[in-house]
């Protein structure tokens, strides 16, 4: 199955009973359904699954691949040039998230530009499937009526470049609320509108960011300020990184 908006989507829900795996069902559905999404224009498809296991080498013989080595993540691109023009400048907008953007959103979580720490809140570090996590958040503002404000950068033609999520901290029994916030490199003129756009609660807000990445720099234009600073909190490959808790109050 596959679920898209203006040609991005996620291919998930693959499922053969035991009694019936190894004997090509699942490669013929695939041949169809991968025939069908170039058919209708297509652009990109992510999934996730278990790196090197049987279904990885199925997705891979139809064209998906990791998004970094080692990863279970995958994407298909139509053409090789597809996220090169997905993500160039353009004219943008700020919405509100919505059930449509899951797909065009996993596609900006697993691109590789931008800061490393992207999302702390929701545990999105580097190249990360946001698959399950976008599911989770949507059903705790929509279903479980949880005070999340979730707003994202959209295109005039529906992609998702960028995004921002303010909540209530239960770590601090909602005293405090944290932000989280990750836009492509190539929109980030839009950061200030988009998170002008959140409503301001009567709390103090916190931000976890990479120390000296992209975002920093964004934060201390609408008022916040450094609070600490946590040294080698991250390791990445063989290099460590700060992070910065932010604060404004």
């Amino acid at each position: 199955m596959t679920v898209e908006h203006a040609g991005v989507g996620i291919l998930g829900h693959v499922f053969t009973v035991p009694e019936h795996r190894r004997k090509g069902a699942c490669t013929a559905v695939m041949k169809h359904l991968m025939e069908d999404f170039k058919r209708r224009g297509g652009k990109a498809l992510t999934l996730g699954t278990g790196y090197d296991s049987p279904p990885y080498w199925i997705y891979h013989s139809f064209g998906f691949r990791s998004v970094e080595e080692g990863s279970g993540t995958m994407k298909f691109l139509a053409h090789p040039d597809i996220e090169e023009c997905y993500f160039a400048p353009r004219s943008a907008r700020i919405t509100e998230a919505k059930w449509h953007h899951w797909g065009p959103m996993n596609l900006l979580c697993v691109h590789h530009a931008g800061d490393y720490l992207r999302a702390y809140s929701v545990g999105l570090f580097g190249l990360s499937n946001f698959e399950g996590g976008f599911l989770s958040l949507l059903h705790r503002k929509i279903a479980r009526n949880e005070p999340i404000q979730w707003l994202v950068i959209e295109t005039d033609d529906n992609a998702v470049v960028g995004f921002a999520i303010l909540q209530p901290d239960a770590r601090w029994r909602n005293c405090v609320w944290l932000l989280d916030f990750f836009v492509h490199p190539n929109f980030v003129h839009y950061t200030v509108e988009l998170l002008s756009a959140l409503k301001s609660p009567n709390a103090k807000v916190q931000c976890y960011t990479q120390t000296g990445g992209i975002k920093s720099m964004m934060l201390g234009r609408l008022g916040y300020t450094p609070e600490a600073t946590l040294a080698r909190q991250l390791r990445v490959d063989n290099r460590w990184l700060d992070v910065t808790i932010w604060q404004r109050i």
